[in-house]
C-alpha cells in the first residue's frame, strides 16, 4: 500500500493524506482529511483523477422514474465557463457524456449522481471509478456528488463527500475503488450502447466507498 501524507496547511490547519492499495479487482483509493487547527472546518473530500486525452467521460443520471415521483431528483451545476450547446457534451435521458477535444478550451458540469460510479473509456480503456452517495446528505458546488473537467490537454473525473463542520482532532475519510477494463468499444455513442456495455461494468456488484468522521 501506498500512504502519502501532506504537512498541514499554514492557512487552513487542514492535513492531507491519500492512500492508494491494490486489490485483487482494482484499486481502493483513500482520502483523509484532517483538521489540525484550532477552529471548525467546513469542507468536503473531493478527489479529481486526471485522464489522457482523446477519451469521453460518463455519468449516469438518476432514474427513480414513477408517475408518484413529482419531486425533482436530480442537480445540475454549470460553471461561468460552461456552454450547454457545447459539441463535447451530451444530454442523454440516462447519462451524461463529455468528450476530450484537444482544440477546445475549458468545461466543466456536475451533477448529484446517485448510481455509484462514473466513467472515462479512451482507446479501449475503460475507467471506472466506484463511491456511495448518500441522500440525506448536503453536498458541495450546489449538491454535486461527481463533476467532470475537460480542456484541451485533458479531463477530469471527480467525486466528492458530503459537506461536513471537521471539529479540531478529527477526520473525514473518502473512499473510492477504482477499476480498468480492457478491449472495451462503444459501436457508437448513443445511450442504448453505453447500456448494453458500459454500464454492467460501472455499476458492477459493489458501489465500495466509505464516508466517516471520527
Amino acid at each position: 500500500m501506498l500512504h502519502a501524507i501532506q504537512d498541514v496547511e499554514a492557512q487552513t490547519g487542514i492535513q492531507k493524506e491519500i492512500g492508494i492499495e491494490l486489490t485483487k479487482d482494482g484499486f481502493v483509493v483513500t482520502h483523509v482529511l484532517s483538521n489540525e487547527g484550532l477552529w471548525p472546518v467546513h469542507l468536503a473530500p473531493w478527489a479529481l483523477s486526471v485522464m489522457a486525452p482523446g477519451g469521453i467521460g460518463i455519468i449516469p443520471q438518476p432514474s427513480w422514474q414513477h408517475p408518484d415521483n413529482l419531486l425533482p431528483n436530480r442537480t445540475l451545476t454549470l460553471w461561468p465557463y460552461t456552454d450547454m450547446t457545447d459539441e463535447r457534451l451530451h444530454w442523454g435521458t440516462q447519462y451524461i457524456t463529455m468528450k476530450q477535444d484537444p482544440t477546445a478550451g475549458p468545461t466543466k458540469i456536475g451533477l448529484s449522481a446517485d448510481d455509484g460510479w462514473l466513467a472515462y473509456l479512451n482507446k479501449g480503456i475503460l475507467f471506472v471509478k466506484r463511491f456511495d452517495y448518500e441522500p440525506c446528505c448536503s453536498y458541495p458546488d450546489g449538491g454535486c456528488s461527481v463533476e467532470m473537467y475537460t480542456n484541451e490537454r485533458m479531463l477530469e473525473v471527480e467525486t466528492l463527500g458530503p459537506l461536513v463542520n471537521l471539529e479540531p482532532g478529527c477526520s473525514v475519510m473518502h473512499v473510492e475503488r477504482w477499476y480498468l477494463f480492457a478491449d472495451v468499444s462503444l459501436p457508437d455513442d448513443s445511450e442504448a450502447s453505453i447500456d448494453q456495455i458500459i454500464k454492467p461494468l460501472g455499476a458492477g456488484v459493489e458501489k465500495g466507498a466509505d464516508y466517516y468522521a471520527q
